[in-house]
């Protein structure tokens, strides 16, 4: 499937039955995004170049075989819906410098991520039923209260998390400044190891400072 009109034009992909497709997907002379909507699972099975966004709003995306997102600027999982990797020939989503996760969905497999990480679409939490590593880009949370996922920005990973040469960028939303007492768990693992290098934090009211602990 190939854009070829001049403007950017997305495909919303809503299966009737469970169904991989093997062909390609890329731009043209314009962008091309894709949608998935619907219950059940749309599988790709082939290097899809095109270089919109990736947006998964319900059902699973299950990448298969030699199936990837290599150039899918923005791949945002909604909360409730998934994407799928464990039937790709490492296991994985591989995602480079130009590519950012976001998303309160599930990521069931690895990820491996050389590009921005940002839980939630708005606040929320981010799965990955798998192993997680993130080197040398940005984990960015926002903390809008104490309650994790539903107030605050947080990955939860089923095995262990590698997080290395990373920064830490976390920024205050819907009005809160902080609140002495309060702590944030922004990363949950089997098992975790590293540092982040960089940690950028909002400022708070005269008197309080943070305590963080790695």
């Amino acid at each position: 499937i190939l854009n070829n009109g001049a403007a950017p034009s997305t495909l919303t992909l809503n299966p009737a039955v469970n169904i991989t497709y093997f062909g390609a997907l890329t731009d043209g002379a314009g962008q091309l995004a894709l949608v998935k909507e619907g219950p059940l699972s749309q599988g790709l099975a082939s290097n899809m170049t095109f270089t919109g966004s990736t947006r998964v709003n319900a059902g699973v995306l299950e990448l298969v075989a030699a199936g990837s997102l290599p150039s899918s600027t923005n791949i945002i999982i909604a909360a409730g819906a998934a994407v799928a990797v464990t039937q790709r020939v490492d296991g994985a989503l591989n995602l480079t410098t130009g590519q950012r996760l976001s998303g309160a969905g599930t990521l069931i497999g690895n990820v491996y991520s050389e590009g921005p990480v940002a839980p939630g679409v708005g606040v929320g939490m981010l799965n990955v039923a798998g192993s997680y590593t993130q080197l040398f880009s940005t984990l960015a949370i926002e903390i809008g209260g104490p309650v994790r996922g539903t107030d605050y920005d947080a990955i939860s990973v089923s095995n262990e998390a590698l997080i290395a040469g990373c920064t830490l960028d976390v920024s205050f939303v819907n009005g809160y400044t902080g609140t002495v007492g309060h702590s944030f768990q922004l990363v949950s693992a089997a098992a975790a190891i590293g540092i982040f290098t960089t940690v950028n934090l909002p400022t708070l009211p005269s008197g309080q400072g943070w305590d963080l602990q790695i």
